[in-house]
């Protein structure tokens, strides 16, 4: 069986004169827009996390409008569906809908629409539009008259998922989205919470695959802050080398490691932590830290350092981290609860670090690949507050233990190396 992009040529498609059309704007296909006092934030993750993410084939998505959560329901009557949602705690701000595409068919649409994105000049978006059960292609309106029509005649005929019935496609221009710096392929000026790998001197592999935290300044050099135990090898061997990953996949040496607070055994005698600073040496850094997840190109600016004392439960506390380019995580967590302060541990590694301050969760843990990357606190003006260099993990959540991610202090960097967390 095969669900069909329904073939409605010109389906978003707005006249602009005889025998031609134009690409409308995304403000004219009428999505849904939610009163700017309804916050149905906690329902819609419980949701979510409960029952989309667990049966994907029962659910179509969800959408705001005015003050009602609208939650869509595949193959399930909305009094099941309804007594789900009650079972999570909620009995108000939502009503559900039955319609018949679910999540699992505008996944593997939007799949086979993206494999076209790979090799054509034309396609820049593609996704699911929840409130009107039908997928929203964005199209490069520069281009000509010619290879617009190609692409909607590819997608309209196209068998891509399950079902018989199709899914209804609109189209709308969405230029060419340019190519920016990400998390994954930042490029300069660099910026905190992006990937970055350390190889030995003379050596392009192994690569260690880990994160930087924040631009740091001493004197004229600018450096960039990440954890020791991704520059050296618990033998003694130095990966003293940073590179980032172009998007092409191309490898750019940008710096070297000139200071760490530990080595091959933990932190060294009379400093603190497991933190490193990388001279930049091609390009310059940016008092920007990278927030959200997986590959994003969001950021906030860095505004000050800042510290967090034993016991503060807080709900502004992130971690930004390239762990899931290596297949880890997502990139962000955010502990609530700092429990303990200026601990040693002894990772399974064996090295022992100092100082290093515990943030739990009750689930969430940092992953291989976030080492190094920052710990902040979102701020009321939007900007972030530096707080620390990821660490590591205990890997707990399990239910047994908290999930305890371990950090160093963003305050130890200035006192043990000097400079400055770079800020705007």
């Amino acid at each position: 069986m095969g669900i069909a992009l329904a073939a409605l040529f010109g389906t978003g498609l707005a006249p602009a004169g005889e025998g031609e059309y134009r690409l409308p704007d995304l403000d004219e296909l009428d999505l849904p827009r939610g009163d700017i006092t309804f916050d149905p934030a906690s329902m819609y993750t419980a949701i979510e996390s409960n029952l989309f993410f667990v049966e994907p084939e029962l659910w179509g998505g969800a959408y705001v409008e005015g003050r009602t959560l609208y939650v869509n329901a595949v193959g399930i009557s909305t009094q099941e569906a309804t007594r789900r949602i009650n079972d999570l705690g909620f009995t108000t701000g939502f009503e559900v809908l039955e319609t018949s595409t679910s999540l699992a068919d505008f996944d593997r649409a939007t799949t086979a629409i993206a494999e076209d994105m790979a090799t054509s000049g034309t396609v820049g978006s593609v996704g699911p539009d929840y409130s009107q059960e039908r997928l929203v292609v964005g199209l490069d309106g520069a281009e000509s008259t010619g290879a617009i029509d190609d692409a909607i005649d590819r997608f309209s005929g196209a068998t891509i998922g399950l079902g018989e019935s199709g899914i209804d496609v609109a189209y709308y221009d969405g230029g060419r989205p340019e190519t920016t710096a990400s998390r994954y392929y930042d490029t300069s000026p660099y910026k905190g919470g992006a990937a970055v790998e350390f190889t030995r001197p003379g050596h392009a592999s192994p690569a260690q695959p880990c994160t930087t935290a924040f631009s740091w300044s001493k004197g004229s050099s600018q450096y960039l802050v990440t954890a020791a135990h991704c520059t050296m090898s618990t033998s003694g061997d130095s990966y003293a080398n940073a590179r980032r990953i172009a998007s092409n996949q191309s490898v750019h040496y940008h710096g070297a490691v000139t200071w760490r607070s530990g080595g091959a055994l933990g932190t060294y005698s009379g400093l603190h932590g497991d933190v490193a600073v990388v001279k930049v040496n091609s390009g310059s850094t940016s008092a920007r830290v990278y927030v959200g997840t997986y590959n994003t190109d969001l950021s906030r600016i860095v505004r000050a350092p800042s510290s967090i004392p034993q016991g503060m439960h807080l709900s502004t506390l992130r971690t930004s981290g390239a762990g899931p380019r290596i297949g880890n995580g997502d990139g962000e967590i955010d502990p609530d609860w700092i429990s303990l302060v200026n601990q040693t541990v002894t990772y399974t590694s064996g090295r022992t670090y100092k100082s290093l301050t515990f943030a739990e969760h009750n689930a969430q843990c940092v992953r291989q690949g976030d080492s190094g990357g920052a710990f902040y606190t979102q701020r009321s003006d939007g900007a972030a507050n530096a707080i620390g260099v990821t660490s590591g993990t205990n890997n707990g959540g399990s239910g047994a233990t908290n999930c305890r991610n371990y950090y160093t202090p963003i305050s130890y960097v200035a006192q043990d190396f000097g400079g400055a967390l770079r800020t705007g």
